[in-house]
């Protein structure tokens, strides 16, 4: 049998069983223009006459792949892509055209695609994030890139990939073959530069030219190391701090730096010597790395004013690799200065206990506390009694030298003991004020007289028989003597002689009888419940933060345990603005549980309080606390409690007192506009009528009172010259001498008014109270027979003809400028 061969050699073998078939082989990606040629099939049946026709069936047969049924030549119909399809499966057969048998069995055959280089190199990511250590030595692996290639990796040198490095040199290689990215350069300082972009190129072919290529970017992080030892930025520091800073309270700030970060930067701060080592203290802010520093025990300006510390920083994560560079640790001297404040007077104890017998007269000295200003200027202090502490006024005290005395009589079996507060105010600044309390014990007197321990009802029987007993008495006393009770029972004098009844020891013979003293112990059991030893005048500031002291509180029992007193303390209900805690030492101390107080909303706060005692049977009582708000400075000194007044009246919102005010200021704009419009009504017209031509000729350039002014000049003094009153003086000037006025009798002839005014001017230049300046200059009244009429410039202007103001040339040379003026008026217009 002849086989075919493909373009790279023989496909097909000879065997004695028709053929064996082997592979052909195709190259991927054809570009020419015809069919490509696969390979020839010849069967050794086929006689070349046309007898046999080849039949191809399996991958891509009849579709992809051609086969000349005569000749047996296959083609490919398509380009092919070995990353798509490597290898094709078909099987040939020789068929007889005539009969349509096959002529031999059929037999399988591949078509292998053999590859080219036509597929670049691609890493697995296109940016890759990595980080080492800064400081690392040279070669140490920081990430490793990948980079496939699709070509066959069977054949050729297609997917051989080689990597190199285009970007990130000299602190970083690559190593060609596996991709690993090491470090270049030794002591790469991240406090210098922290981040690197390195560029890998992967290139495929072993890097040969002509190969395919491609790259990734990786961005490179130096990691920190704690290579850097904290600095001080300086060496010395001041602070001051007022000696009223409280224990615990910050002072001031300080800062090591370190040019590390992270856990690599952390600090703690230490106090390694200095004359504040016992007055200081410094602690570590986590958030800043900081050093705080804190008071550690009350300061005193009066006793030191100014401290000095020495402060250490170090790291605490240290790295071995790099204590050679030195310690990592720094230090700083602090100066601290106390500043003074007023500070309130300071007693010389903490509390005081006092005994007085209940005998005491008024005003028997029961002892004396002795309170200091520890400021530098020692102001003098003035001594009280709270009394709300005493509220019965039962002591007094000296307010110069602090002496405390009865006030009033004292009974032990009302009040055994007394709690009281003693201040002291400074007299330069009453507001500093300090507090103490006193505890004053009533020691017992025997003021009281036994009685029997309660009521007997007694009998004796009809048969009882002499020396029966018939009653056992006991005694009570209220006092308490220091040796106990001690009784004597006897009859008085007038029953000594009874014939019925006697009285004799228990322990006596009955025959024989003696007076014996009995005495009898009360001893006591837990009958009665603790209570506040004093009230409390409570108050919380608006301004107080959650868990402040605002009270300490302390219990008192009338019983007398053997054991001693041990009371408990605790709150009846949960409360949402106050908590108690026992001090263990029979006393508590309230704290606010927040912040935020306001008087406004609720002034007055009621805390029911439980204390009980640890005898038997437990006793216990329910105690209220008031607690009232006040305004306090920022120092909590109270400042005041009152809730503020209301400024407007009960029932009344603010909208309607300012609509009743708006009224009210309405009405009174109205008022004021209806008098001004009576006033103005009041005002008579200079002119009444039309038919009233005599006009009140007004001269505005005297020295009168005006056109109102009808005191000074009385126009109706012209029309009736004798009612001139000679007595009336006038109001706008004021004569400097009263000389009587000098007048001639009125001329009864008045018809002509120049013949008046003539006489009043005579008069007034002989009259030495008249002014100079005085004129009457009121034309009014012409008289009758005048030459020049009326002189009313209404009437005038209602005449129709032209005025002749010739006859003003006869009036003398006073008219003449007239004459002149409206004269010549008239020539213009004649000529």
């Amino acid at each position: 049998m002849v086989v075919g061969r493909g373009d790279d050699g023989w496909a097909l073998k000879r065997s004695k069983r028709g053929w064996m078939w082997n592979q052909f082989f195709l190259l991927e990606e054809y570009t020419g223009s015809d069919y490509q040629y696969v390979g020839k099939l010849h069967s050794d049946q086929d006689k070349g006459d046309g007898t046999l026709k080849y039949v191809l069936s399996g991958d891509g047969a009849g579709s992809l792949f051609l086969i000349d049924e005569n000749s047996g030549d296959i083609h490919a119909t398509k380009r092919l892509d070995r990353e798509e399809k490597a290898y094709y499966t078909l099987r040939a057969q020789a068929v007889n055209k005539r009969t349509g048998r096959p002529v031999e069995p059929e037999s399988q055959f591949v078509i292998k695609i053999h590859d080219i280089n036509d597929n670049e190199p691609k890493f697995t990511k296109d940016t890759y994030i990595a980080s080492v250590p800064e400081m690392s030595d040279v070669g140490t692996p920081v990430v490793q890139v990948t980079a496939t290639d699709d070509d066959d990796a069977t054949y050729g040198n297609s997917a051989r990939v080689v990597y190199s490095i285009l970007q990130g040199q000299p602190y970083f290689s690559v190593e060609p073959d596996t991709g690993i990215i090491r470090t270049a350069l030794a002591n790469m300082n991240r406090e210098n530069k922290e981040k690197y972009q390195v560029v890998i190129q992967a290139k495929d072919m072993a890097g040969q030219i002509g190969g395919l290529s491609g790259t990734a970017t990786v961005n490179i992080s130096l990691s920190d190391v704690n290579d850097n030892p904290p600095r001080f930025p300086q060496g010395t520091y001041q602070i001051s701090t007022p000696e009223s800073t409280e224990v615990g309270s910050p002072v001031g700030r300080i800062k090591a730096n370190d040019a590390d970060v992270d856990e690599n930067a952390e600090v703690k701060y230490n106090i390694i010597g200095g004359d504040g080592v016992d007055m200081f203290d410094i602690m570590t802010d986590k958030d800043t790395q900081e050093g705080v520093i804190t008071v550690k025990r009350p300061l005193d300006y009066e006793r030191k004013k100014i401290y000095t510390i020495k402060v250490q920083a170090e790291n605490t994560h240290l790295d071995p690799r790099f204590l050679l560079l030195g310690p990592f640790k720094d230090t700083a001297t602090v100066k601290i200065t106390v500043e003074d404040v007023d500070e309130p007077p300071v007693f010389e104890r903490a509390s005081y206990v006092m005994e007085v017998k209940e005998d005491a007269s008024i005003g028997t000295l029961i002892g004396s506390v002795i309170a200091a200003d520890p400021d530098a200027t020692k102001s003098l202090v003035r001594y009280s009694i709270d009394r709300l502490t005493d509220l019965d006024r039962m002591f007094n005290i000296h307010s110069g030298n602090g002496s405390i005395v009865t006030f009033k009589h004292l009974d032990r079996e009302s009040f055994p003991w007394h709690n009281i507060t003693v201040t002291a105010m400074e007299i330069n600044n009453p507001k500093q004020v300090g507090r103490v309390p006193v505890y004053i014990r009533i020691l017992d007197i025997n003021d009281n007289a036994p009685e029997f321990a309660t009521f007997y009802e007694t009998f004796v029987c009809e048969n009882a028989k002499a020396g029966q007993r018939i009653q056992t008495v006991s005694a009570v006393d209220n006092d308490d003597p220091i040796g106990g009770h001690k009784f004597f029972f006897s009859l008085p004098a007038e029953a000594s002689v009874n014939a019925n009844f006697t009285v004799q020891d228990n322990k006596g013979n009955p025959k024989q009888t003696s007076r014996v003293p009995v005495f009898i112990k009360v001893l006591d059991v837990n009958d009665n419940a603790p209570e506040f030893a004093m009230f409390y005048e409570t108050f919380v500031c608006e301004n107080v933060k959650a868990g402040q002291l605002i009270q300490t509180i302390s219990a008192v029992d009338t019983d007398e345990p053997l054991v001693g007193h041990k009371f408990f303390f605790s709150l009846n209900t949960m409360n949402p603005n106050f908590t108690i805690n026992d001090n263990e030492d029979n006393t508590a101390s309230i704290l606010t549980k927040r912040g935020g107080f306001s008087r406004h909303e609720t002034n007055t706060y009621l805390l029911s309080v439980v204390i009980s005692d640890n005898d038997y049977p437990i006793q216990s009582s329910t105690s209220t606390l008031t607690i009232r708000v006040c305004g306090c400075d920022s120092r909590g000194n109270m400042q005041s409690c009152n809730a503020e007044a209301l400024i407007f009246p009960a029932g009344l919102s603010t909208g309607a007192l300012i609509a009743i005010l708006l009224c009210i200021i309405i009405l009174l704009i109205i008022v004021v506009l209806f008098a001004a419009l009576r006033r103005q009504k009041k005002k008579e017209p200079l002119i009444i009528s039309k038919e009233d031509v005599r006009d009140n000729i007004v001269s505005y350039n005297d020295e009168g009172g005006g056109e109102e002014d009808t005191q000074a000049f009385d126009i109706g003094t012209l029309r009736n010259p004798e009612a001139i009153d000679d007595n009336k003086l006038r109001r706008d000037i004021i004569p400097e001498t009263l000389f009587p006025s000098r007048r001639t009798a009125p001329t009864r002839d008045n018809a002509d008014v120049r013949d008046f005014i003539n006489q009043r001017l005579q008069e007034n230049d002989t009259d030495p109270t008249a002014p100079p300046y005085d004129s009457l200059a009121t034309y009014a009244y012409e008289g009758n027979g005048s030459i020049a009429e009326s002189l009313s410039s209404l009437e005038s202007a209602t005449t129709e003809g032209d005025q002749d103001y010739n006859y003003l040339s006869e009036w003398g040379p006073r008219f003449k400028k007239l004459a002149d003026m409206y004269g010549g008026e008239d020539s213009d217009k004649d000529s």
